[in-house]
């Protein structure tokens, strides 16, 4: 659809392609890396759609109708849509990382939380401050001495549902889903992409009190 509307309008499927092609040559790659060709490529699309509707109604003419060439081309984009919201690449990206987020909005909402330590999580995987209330320190801990030195300057923590927490005053609130683990297989040229199982879940551990200043 998107090189049918590049008929209609060949520089914006040459901005299109210039974007690709310029991105298709670093060797680290990133799904950033092409978003600004992503509204083009959607313009292109919705262009190229017209432009089969116009064939196909003028060889069904006076057969079929626009209103009826109009309701098939949202039939047929609804139908992509559902397909590709319900694919294991799609749930993998739209899911992945969630229980991270709900377990920051959970504890953005407590009023009581002042600090929170990421127990073998790393902060890049996490919305960070973007879900959570000012005021609210972050510590990154990946061992239990680190946790057990710095445990005086949170009073939340949050981490893989197997990770041991050893500190005895921290209690744990609740888990959260974290999406599903993906498996990929590369045949030849193809690569296919399959949902494995569901990721392992993030869960919150509290203790009462507030924070030591930092």
């Amino acid at each position: 659809m998107a090189l049918l509307g590049g008929r209609r309008l060949p520089l914006l499927l040459g901005v299109t392609a210039t974007i690709l092609m310029v991105h298709s040559l670093i060797g680290h790659k990133d799904y950033r890396f092409v978003y600004p060709a992503l509204p083009l490529i959607a313009t292109l699309a919705g262009v190229g759609t017209v432009e089969v509707l116009h064939a196909l109604w003028d060889w069904l003419r006076p057969g079929l109708s626009r209103g009826y060439g109009v309701l098939m081309a949202v039939a047929l984009w609804c139908c992509v849509s559902v397909s590709l919201l319900a694919s294991a690449p799609f749930q993998y990206l739209l899911l992945h990382f969630s229980g991270e987020i709900a377990a920051f909005r959970t504890l953005s909402r407590d009023s009581g939380v002042c600090g929170i330590a990421l127990y073998g999580l790393d902060v890049y995987k996490t919305p960070g401050y973007t879900y959570l209330r000012q005021g609210i320190e972050l510590y990154e801990l990946n061992s239990a001495n680190d946790l057990s030195a710095e445990e005086n300057k949170f009073n939340a923590i949050i981490a893989k549902n197997s990770s041991a927490v050893p500190e005895r005053s921290f209690s744990r609130w609740g888990c959260f889903d974290d999406g599903y683990e993906i498996r990929t297989n590369q045949v030849g040229a193809t690569r296919t992409f399959g949902r494995v199982a569901a990721a392992e879940p993030v869960c919150i551990w509290r203790r009462p009190g507030k924070c030591a200043p930092w």
